[in-house]
């Protein structure tokens, strides 16, 4: 975060400072009557005195103090009300935070003067009952708000990759929404105080506020049943007047400063357990391995390319250390796999079949053993580094704080912590990074920073989506070097990018329309790839004859009628008949490959 960013909390704090210390100093004051009614400024009264003979400076001085005390303190419990209510209501999604948002609509459709003034008249004065009605009738405005704000940010890269570590919710409320939400909350805040003294000033002109501490809306009516306008006592009314236009148009102008200036900008889904085992030439599930799919199949009722099936029966065993690469098309099913594992698929995912983690069924984890599980288990390498990283917190802070969530350290040893691993994803070693932001740092380093993220946890298994999207070939370079050299993780990687699956010298998995349709090692693939799809990919490599024409054309989307048969019919120069008909999964030479062709 730049120096410029930082100025509008200065402004905003001194300003707070400065009318606590006024509050401090004029709470004290009174004003004794001295028996000298409706005398005009002079030498002895600088503001002259009202019916009373009080001197009207000593009690614009005093009144100031009440009307500061009631506008800030109510302003400051209204926004707190209305930051809880949004930040619950926009991130859970859930039916309570719909039902507080009703009543958030509700409360504001009402007009908020004449629901001030009848809960004024119900509770009866008191500084205590003016407090409670401003503080309850102000909140909704800051809810609607904030309710908006946390919508956008609960969808963000760098929330996702939040919520992969395992963090809770009140956690990422707490140290991800919030601090997002900041400026805008100040310079709420700062409107909510114009509008809270307003509603004070209109409480107390009605005679509803409190006689024992005078402020400026109490002046007026005394002003007023006073007869001050008949007696001509100008300057009886004139002071409140001028507080009450003054510091309105003060916080508003505060608050619209801080809003041009600072940067105002569902339930984990699991699979659930199917019995159905609808391929019986899957691959072999192994009791012994780190990670175990069968089966697996993701549908979304309202697809937008008419397919409801965006992962369709997919199996697959990993083994510890192993190092898998997944390739193909955008809209195959990748990067939705990977957010199976961690069980973060959106709301509206509907899931069926096993995963098996550590032998440890996915769908038969409570939401506490599962945000364990995403902090200690698995770690996770979002796609759009510069999207993934929250912008108003430190890489020092980011890269720390899983360790503080899951292995409880403190915030000292945090930092050496993440120190130590931004080194060793090769970032230099210097002593600013608790001062280094997101957007200080070139694509590349981010990318570094997401890679020592999730190292933190020492995760056994690591799961990578488009780690050199964007890159240029010295960071691919780079990344490719720091993920081969990992020895202690097994990495399961999504790739547009065939070179790079190819250099992680492990296994590579095509996939097409949500089916696997071969897995091979990285090194028998480059040079014999069996399926007509996969022939297609290694075509269309820069190093190759780049053809396209195999990869681009009307594909499985424009035609329904396909959808139950092999998804390269369409574009493959050798089906026939039996394409009409989804393939088995057949072994054959090392390779595993969906294709009539090897049918056995």
């Amino acid at each position: 975060m730049n120096r410029d960013a930082h100025r509008p909390w200065q402004a905003a704090v001194l300003t707070a400072l400065a009318l606590v210390a006024a509050i401090v100093l004029f709470w004290h004051i009174e004003a004794v009557p001295v028996y000298l009614p409706y005398q005009p400024p002079g030498p002895g009264h600088l503001l002259g005195t009202d019916s009373s003979g009080r001197d009207l400076l000593r009690l614009l001085l005093r009144s100031t103090a009440t009307s500061l005390t009631l506008g800030m303190g109510a302003a400051l419990v209204a926004t707190l009300i209305g930051a809880v209510v949004g930040c619950v209501a926009g991130y859970r999604r859930s039916l309570a935070g719909s039902l507080l948002m009703r009543t958030t609509d509700m409360v504001m459709l009402i007009p908020s003067l004449p629901l001030v003034i009848v809960l004024a008249a119900y509770l009866g004065s008191g500084i205590e009952n003016v407090f409670l009605v401003i503080a309850l009738t102000v909140w909704p405005s800051t809810a609607r708000v904030v309710y908006a704000r946390v919508l956008s940010l609960r969808e963000q890269p760098f929330i996702v990759n939040a919520r992969s570590m395992g963090a809770g919710t009140v956690y990422l409320i707490r140290c991800h929404i919030l601090p997002n939400c900041a400026d805008l909350l100040l310079a709420k805040a700062a409107l909510t105080v114009a509008a809270a003294m307003l509603a004070e000033a209109g409480i107390s002109f009605l005679g509803l506020g409190d006689p024992l501490n005078p402020s400026w809306g109490s002046m007026l009516h005394a002003a007023f049943t006073g007869a001050a306008m008949l007696r001509g006592a100008w300057w009886w009314m004139l002071p409140p007047l001028a507080g009450i236009s003054l510091s309105v148009i003060l916080f508003y102008m505060l608050g619209h400063f801080l809003t041009h200036r600072g940067s105002i900008g569902g339930p984990p889904s699991v699979p659930r357990r199917s019995a159905a085992v609808d391929d019986p030439q899957a691959i072999p599930r192994n009791n012994g391995s780190l990670l175990s799919v069968k089966d697996l199949t993701i549908t979304f009722p309202r697809a937008a390319n008419g397919r409801s099936r965006v992962v369709d029966q997919l199996n697959m065993t990993v083994d510890a250390g192993e190092k898998i690469a997944i390739v193909g098309a955008t809209g195959s099913g990748k990067s939705l796999l990977l957010l199976s594992l961690l069980g973060l698929l959106p709301p509206d995912a509907r899931t069926r079949g096993h995963i098996c983690i550590s032998g440890e069924e996915l769908g038969g984890m409570g939401r506490d053993r599962l945000l364990v599980h995403r902090g200690t288990t698995i770690g996770y390498i979002p796609q759009n580094g510069g999207e993934a990283l929250n912008p108003v917190l430190s890489i020092a802070r980011q890269v720390g704080e899983r360790a503080m969530v899951n292995q409880k350290c403190s915030h000292s040893q945090a930092y050496r912590l993440a120190c130590k691993r931004l080194i060793a994803v090769g970032l230099p070693k210097r002593r600013g990074y608790t001062r280094t932001y997101p957007h200080q740092l070139s694509g590349g380093m981010r990318q570094r920073v997401l890679l020592a993220m999730a190292l933190v946890g020492k995760p056994r298994l690591l799961l990578a989506d488009e780690p050199t999207k964007g890159l240029d070939p010295d960071a691919v370079q780079a990344i490719t070097s720091l993920l081969k050299a990992l020895t202690d993780e097994t990495l399961l990687v999504v790739t547009h990018d065939l070179a790079f699956a190819q250099a992680l010298d492990g296994w590579i998995m095509v996939m097409m329309n949500g089916l696997v349709v071969e897995l091979a090692p990285a090194a028998v693939f480059s040079v014999a790839p069996l399926h007509p799809y996969s022939h297609a990919l290694v075509a269309a490599q820069p190093s190759r004859r780049m053809d396209i024409n195999g990869i681009n054309g009307n594909g499985w989307h424009d035609h329904p009628g396909d959808r139950d048969g092999c998804p390269y019919r369409p574009l493959c120069r050798q089906a026939d008949e039996r394409c009409r008909r989804k393939p088995p999964l057949e072994t054959l030479r090392g390779h595993q490959v969906r294709c009539w062709q090897y049918a056995r």
